[in-house]
């Protein structure tokens, strides 16, 4: 069976920024040593939106850093707090429909996922 991680709603702030008194940041970072630990035979990590808590190109920057410390392949999706535009800059080799929108089709063994841009 294809293994497939999620992590969800990472709302990724600028250096120094917490959200309810929280570091994303730390969070996500203890959460990607964690796969890359214990789950190395996933197939796919898939990260939905919110991916920044504010769609800002410095929460984004701090995203592609932290992704670099992932041993698996992975895909990002947006949700309401991202900001397209400038997701893409920071990820341009991000898969985009023919209207531009972040989404994508995967087939694995098991079925078929479908990665919905909910922005």
């Amino acid at each position: 069976m294809t293994k497939i991680i999620v992590f969800t709603d990472l709302h990724i702030v600028p250096e120094g920024g917490t959200i309810i008194g929280l570091d994303p940041v730390a969070r996500l970072r203890a959460g990607l040593r964690h796969v890359n630990r214990h789950h190395h035979d996933a197939s796919r990590v898939i990260f939905t939106g919110d991916l920044a808590h504010r769609g800002d190109a410095e929460s984004y920057a701090r995203l592609r850093g932290l992704l670099g410390e992932l041993r698996l392949p992975y895909s990002l999706l947006i949700g309401n707090h991202d900001h397209r535009e400038r997701f893409l800059q920071a990820f341009p080799e991000t898969p985009v429909d023919a209207h531009g929108f972040v989404q994508q089709v995967i087939d694995t063994p098991q079925g078929r996922l479908v990665l919905l841009d909910t922005l």
